[in-house]
């Protein structure tokens, strides 16, 4: 499996069949990681966004023709998943701080 050219490969994940699939999560989990963890900063939400990526892509195994499509896609679809994670972590401690500021407000009335 690992050792499929490119076309057999695509060939076999267009058609559904699993085990090419696990060769293309084989083939590009390291490479997704490393390329979400740069955004992130942070290992489980790096993964998270990676196993996000890659099930999204199987889900749409037929939209495809090419692996260079499916890469594209997959790096892409990874760097808009970061985006979108660091967007919701900045609002998550936007949220926490003015709470917390709050709090120490009405402590001191108090």
């Amino acid at each position: 499996m690992a050792d499929w050219d490119d076309k057999a490969l695509m060939d076999e994940f267009i058609a559904g069949r699993e085990s090419a699939f696990k060769a293309v999560y084989n083939r590009y989990y390291e490479k997704l990681f490393v390329s979400c963890y740069r955004i992130i900063r942070n290992t489980q939400e790096a993964e998270d966004i990676v196993v996000i990526t890659l099930s999204k892509l199987f889900e749409r195994h037929k939209d495809f023709q090419s692996l260079a499509q499916v890469q594209s896609w997959l790096f892409l679809t990874a760097r808009n998943n970061c985006i979108d994670a660091l967007r919701t972590r900045r609002r998550r401690d936007t949220k926490f701080r003015k709470l917390r500021s709050e709090e120490r407000r009405v402590g001191k009335e108090c």
